[in-house]
C-alpha cells in the first residue's frame, strides 16, 4: 500500500505501508498496546494516531479512522460518549500541514517529539475553538433570556439569530434592510 501523488509514470511516493503479510501482526501489537496502555490520554492519542497511520492497514479510510482514534482516546479519559472538542475536525481542516507533519514523523527516526509538540498545539487550538463556540452560544442564550417578552415575528427572530451567530463585526458594513 503506497500513498502517491503526481502524474502517471512520474508519481511521488509519499509513504509505503508495511507489507500486507505483516498487517495482522502489526495490528495485533497496536491493539494490544492500545487496550493495555495506561498513558496520559493526550500522549496515548498522539502515539496511537501515528502508530495506526504508520501501519496503514486499509486501502482507504485510514485517515478517518486514525483521527477518530484520537477522539476516542480523549473521550475515554473524560468518560464521555462524545466530545465537544473534535481534534479530528481540526486535523481535517488543516490537512496539508497535518500530512506534512505526519510524513516528517514517519520518515525520521524513532524520536516523535516534534510530532507530539505539533499535535498538542493542534489540540490546544481545537480547545480554543470549542471555547469560542461555547462563549458564542452562551451570549446568544443570555440575549434571549434578557429579551424573553419582546414581541417579535419569525423573520425578526431569524434576523436577530443571524446577527448573534455572526458575532461582533460579523456582517461586513453592518446590517441593512437589503441584508435583512
Amino acid at each position: 500500500m503506497q500513498i502517491v501523488s503526481g502524474p502517471q509514470r512520474r508519481e511521488t511516493v509519499h509513504y509505503e505501508a508495511p507489507p500486507a503479510a505483516e498487517m495482522p501482526v502489526q495490528m495485533q501489537k497496536f491493539l494490544d498496546w492500545f487496550n493495555a496502555s495506561q498513558e496520559n490520554s493526550l500522549v496515548k492519542a498522539v502515539l496511537s494516531h501515528i502508530w495506526f497511520e504508520t501501519i496503514h492497514p486499509m486501502d482507504d479510510g485510514n485517515g478517518r479512522v486514525g483521527r477518530n482514534i484520537v477522539d476516542l482516546c480523549l473521550a475515554r479519559d473524560a468518560g464521555e460518549a462524545s466530545r465537544l472538542v473534535r481534534i479530528s475536525q481540526r486535523l481535517l481542516e488543516h490537512r496539508e500541514v497535518y500530512h506534512h507533519e505526519l510524513g516528517r514523523a514517519q520518515h525520521g527516526g524513532l524520536d516523535v517529539t516534534p510530532w507530539m509538540i505539533w499535535f498538542v498545539r493542534q489540540v490546544r487550538m481545537a480547545w480554543e475553538a470549542a471555547s469560542a463556540v461555547v462563549d458564542t452560544s452562551l451570549e446568544k442564550a443570555r440575549f434571549w433570556v434578557a429579551h424573553t417578552g419582546m414581541p417579535l415575528n419569525a423573520r425578526q427572530r431569524n434576523a436577530i439569530n443571524a446577527l448573534l451567530d455572526q458575532g461582533p463585526g460579523g456582517f461586513e458594513g453592518g446590517m441593512s434592510t437589503r441584508k435583512y
